[in-house]
């Protein structure tokens, strides 16, 4: 089935702004809204869907996405614990590497020693169990982020609920491991829809060779969009679409038959901030 929301990234909204866009998306029937953490704006994405939380009743919300390297897995199970009891049923984690940070956990060192697809399956295992009122592992043992105490119950509200965990992928590598233990796959804004087919191949094969059903699970795709009457098109916009055309190396030009020299020319402009 597919369906339309909204993504808040690279743009220059104020929360109260992004609030009101998804409250006209509700009032439109729009499906869902997504935050990224963006280092756009310099904002993290759980402080917006926190407001956008506490302002929808329907929309689905979304992280599209927050870094695994940023962010302890205890810490994301902790604050979407949080989030449920404002928009219970609701929720997505959307998840990535967010490379150009490091993590700041078990010592800084790249990932701890692991490598990146290693950290991706273990960051989704384990919220996909904290979630659940499971355990996750710690140090040499295993522990939950819920403490049973008999004197809470009727306290705190159940949570009956599994929160879904969605998956960045850019390479095939990610975008197989996704098929494997995600219940979604994120496409970046710069993926061409040339390429989508393989992508989503790749990713519902891998899905059934874990013996999981490809049909329960679910692709996002972010769609580069400037909406405008007869005015000009949004600076923003044509900015993420210079430096996505900029980014493409001359192979994927050539599959997809463009013309090398304009995107030669795109890609000189981007360089020296002549984007427009």
């Amino acid at each position: 089935m597919k369906r339309i929301g909204l993504c808040f990234t690279g743009q220059p909204y104020s929360i109260s702004q992004m609030v009101e866009a998804a409250q006209r998306a509700e009032e439109l029937g729009y499906d869902s809204v997504w935050v990224a953490e963006d280092s756009w704006t310099g904002r993290d994405a759980i402080t917006v869907l926190t407001a956008l939380a506490m302002n929808t009743r329907r929309l689905r919300l979304g992280t599209c996405l927050v870094g695994a390297g940023t962010r302890h897995p205890v810490l994301s199970a902790l604050t979407f614990n949080s989030l449920r009891e404002l928009a219970p049923g609701r929720l997505v984690l959307g998840i990535g590497l967010a490379h150009g940070w490091q993590p700041m956990h078990e010592g800084g060192e790249g990932w701890g020693g692991r490598s990146a697809l290693g950290t991706m399956r273990d960051t989704v295992a384990a919220m996909r169990s904290l979630f659940t009122g499971g355990q996750a592992r710690w140090g040499d043992g295993t522990r939950g982020v819920i403490v049973p105490r008999p004197w809470f119950e009727g306290a705190l509200l159940p949570r009956p609920e599994a929160i879904p965990v969605y998956m960045g992928a850019v390479g095939p590598k990610m975008t197989w491991l996704a098929g494997e233990v995600a219940d979604g796959l994120l496409l970046e804004m710069e993926a061409l829809r040339e390429f989508i087919p393989e992508r989503l191949k790749l990713f519902r094969d891998a899905a059934a060779k874990a013996g999981r059903d490809p049909s329960e699970l679910e692709a996002v795709k972010l769609v580069l969009t400037s909406v405008t009457g007869d005015g000009p098109l949004n600076q923003n916009a044509v900015g993420w679409a210079a430096k996505s055309v900029s980014l493409l190396d001359r192979v994927t030009v050539g599959r997809l038959g463009w013309d090398q020299e304009r995107v030669a020319r795109i890609r000189s402009a981007w360089s020296r901030g002549e984007w427009d």
